[in-house]
């Protein structure tokens, strides 16, 4: 008998605890973008931090004025209505991809306008693109 009720009561148990679960949808798949994993590094660490972004929408952009390989950030700066390009130094291969939508965190750093650098410099932390799938 005791090994009935224990059979039946864990049986309820499973049920109970199988009903209240719901299937999550993460983030990244609300949205329509997906996270892409990649080793950051420490980029332009010399460069004074001029604004962080978080989670920012932006979109991948062929230099039209570089080499063929060059592929910027195209976004609005915060709190402006001005575009801005920003040169990203460890991109992931799979977002080089003109007109790619994304939506990325990073650090823009500050650079002389008169350097080499030819556009202004973010230090990536994250980025998702976006699934047209």
């Amino acid at each position: 008998m005791k090994k009935y009720l224990f059979l039946i009561v864990s049986l309820l148990a499973c049920i109970v605890a199988l009903s209240g679960c719901e299937e999550k949808v993460l983030p990244e798949e609300k949205d329509g973008f997906v996270e892409i994993t990649y080793t950051a590094t420490d980029c332009y660490s010399d460069l004074k931090t001029e604004h962080i972004f978080v989670e920012m929408n932006g979109r991948i952009v062929k230099s039209r004025f570089l080499s063929d390989d060059v592929y910027l950030i195209e976004t609005n700066y915060p709190d402006e209505n001005t575009r801005i390009e920003m040169y990203p130094c460890q991109l992931p291969e799979e977002c080089r991809i003109d007109n790619l939508e994304i939506k990325f965190s990073g650090k823009m750093k500050y650079h002389n306008p008169l350097s080499e650098i030819v556009a202004t410099p973010i230090d990536l932390s994250k980025i998702k693109i976006k699934d047209y799938h």
